[in-house]
């Protein structure tokens, strides 16, 4: 895809998908993806199943952040942009990401479109690095655990 500036319709979608980011229920969700950060696989692994009572949330955050990621990936959405305003899809797959092998056991396509956009743009590739660290310096955990 040819690179392009980001426009007006850029703006206004980032808005909108930050401003829908105050509704209670997807607050809730989005809360739930800071209390996964140190949970193992096992711990996870319940929560992928629809009757988990948690998993609605885990869905809802998920899609909502996978929406945004299908966004930049389709040219709706300047990735600069996605990176002002909804880095925290970034977060998402940061927490998620040393299970991903294991989740698409059960899940396939879990954000699969979020992993596509990192690999697409480097400046995603760069913040996640970024988030990585941040949580694992939070964490005590090292940034070498990521991924595996």
């Amino acid at each position: 895809m040819p690179a392009r500036k980001p426009g007006f319709r850029d703006a206004l979608l980032a808005l909108e998908l930050y401003d829908l980011r105050r509704e209670a229920e997807l607050r809730k969700a989005r809360d739930l993806v800071g209390e996964l950060i140190v949970v193992s696989f096992d711990e996870l692994r319940p929560m992928l199943d629809y009757e988990h009572p948690k998993n609605a949330h885990l869905r809802q955050v998920v899609g909502y952040w996978e929406l945004a990621a299908s966004m930049v990936a389709r040219g709706l959405l300047h990735p600069d942009l996605y990176l002002d305003a909804c880095d925290e899809g970034l977060f998402t797959f940061a927490v998620f990401e040393k299970h991903l092998h294991r989740i698409r056991e059960v899940r396939p396509g879990f954000l699969t479109k979020t992993e596509s956009i990192i690999a697409e743009h480097t400046r995603l590739k760069s913040r996640l690095l970024e988030v990585r660290a941040r949580i694992f310096r939070s964490q005590g955990e090292r940034e070498d655990d990521a991924g595996g």
